[in-house]
């Protein structure tokens, strides 16, 4: 099914029914080839389940798969990945179901890794609003987002911007490292993207091999999917993320500063 396919992106749904623009989805498909989307429904509730049927009758370029419960977009993201590199595809990755972030988009993230060499592993989007952009967002969401991104630089001891755009893609080697496992949190797995890269691949490595690509439009869609009862949670899961990697990460770190020294220590007796 997906022979003709190299790139494979999916959307997770839990109740998207009366948001999900098809109209965007049919513009999309048909002035793009070799990309596939896969659409996982997470256990919806309302009539999603019934519409993602009709695309996916509708469009070769389309394929679904359905969990029986609601596990949350953490788990919906990683086996929907899952399913894509069982299926041989070079490239994937994610995009949230509102499309806030343009599919086009996919287009340009596939030509960056296309175009660098084989270091450059992933493409994450970054809502970074300069002039020339459009991006549009709520005062108060960008002001928890900035504090939330800081707390979450400190905790990764890497410099990322945004790490919760919901646009990101990986070459399948990376990918097969960092969706293996089931992540600690539903909501800030992203978070545990960059923690699990830098464990398994190495701090330098990992801020060498991901690209943030500053986006020209991104629109705020509303209806977050963050209820107040999770956003309660947010620092408490974000303080366990912290406990679990950060000391990791800060001796990855040191290891590399240590092992660097001893390089240049060599290279300068072998010079002497």
């Amino acid at each position: 099914m997906y022979g003709n396919y190299k790139t494979g992106i999916v959307i997770p749904c839990f109740n998207e029914h009366k948001r999900l623009n098809v109209a965007l989805i049919d513009d999309y498909i048909k002035n793009t080839s070799g990309v596939m989307l896969l659409f996982v429904d997470d256990g919806s509730t309302d009539n999603t389940k019934s519409l993602l049927q009709q695309i996916d009758n509708e469009y070769s370029a389309v394929s679904c798969f359905y969990l029986d419960q609601n596990q949350g977009k953490a788990e919906a993201v990683r086996q929907g990945i899952n399913h894509l590199l069982q299926n041989g595809l070079t490239y994937v990755g994610y995009f949230d179901a509102d499309f806030s972030t343009p599919l086009s988009c996919i287009n340009t993230f596939i030509e960056i890794l296309e175009d660098s060499n084989e270091q450059l592993s992933v493409v994450i989007g970054s809502r970074v609003k300069r002039s020339g952009s459009e991006i549009s967002r709520k005062l108060s969401r960008h002001i928890i987002g900035r504090i939330f991104a800081t707390l979450i630089s400190y905790t990764l001891g890497l410099p990322v911007y945004d790490t919760q755009c919901g646009a990101k893609i990986f070459r399948r080697e990376v990918a097969e490292n960092v969706f293996s496992e089931r992540f600690q949190n539903r909501w800030l797995f992203d978070v545990e993207i960059f923690a699990r890269c830098i464990i398994k691949l190495g701090y330098k490595n990992t801020n060498n091999m991901i690209l943030e690509y500053p986006l020209e439009i991104w629109k705020d869609a509303g209806d977050s999917r963050i209820k107040f009862k999770d956003s309660v949670k947010l620092p408490f899961a974000l303080l366990k993320l912290y406990v679990i990697f950060h000391h990791k990460i800060k001796k990855i770190k040191i290891a590399e500063a240590n092992h660097d020294k001893k390089t240049k220590k060599g290279i300068k007796s072998s010079r002497a």
